[in-house]
């Protein structure tokens, strides 16, 4: 991904307080914006790294929520060779998409 297609891959939210905007809208890039774009396409089933392994989910996540986005994390157990515990995310505030570049850019 070139610097120019990493600029246009965003998102713009409101997040949303009984139906109002609560402040200025957020917008994402790059990684952030796949990150969110998973999260909005997942709903309540959430997201897992076991469904969509990729690099630094819990530093995109976390930077989500520092720019004010409620996710929630619940874990669970998983079978098989390396059996254990992980992860599942949900978007729990309300979001109003304004603009959703992630599509077009891939």
């Amino acid at each position: 991904m070139t610097q120019s297609s990493r600029e246009q891959y965003r998102i713009q939210v409101n997040i949303l307080s009984n139906g109002e905007p609560e402040g200025l809208p957020i917008i994402v890039r790059g990684r952030l914006a796949w990150m969110l774009q998973k999260l909005l396409d997942a709903g309540k089933a959430g997201v897992t790294t076991l469904d969509n392994p990729a690099p630094r989910i819990g530093h995109y996540l976390y930077a989500l929520r520092k720019k004010g986005l409620s996710i929630s994390t619940t874990y669970e157990t998983h079978a098989g060779e390396f059996r254990g515990v992980h992860g599942r995310y949900r978007l729990e505030s309300e979001v109003e998409v304004l603009e959703d570049n992630t599509r077009a850019a891939v």
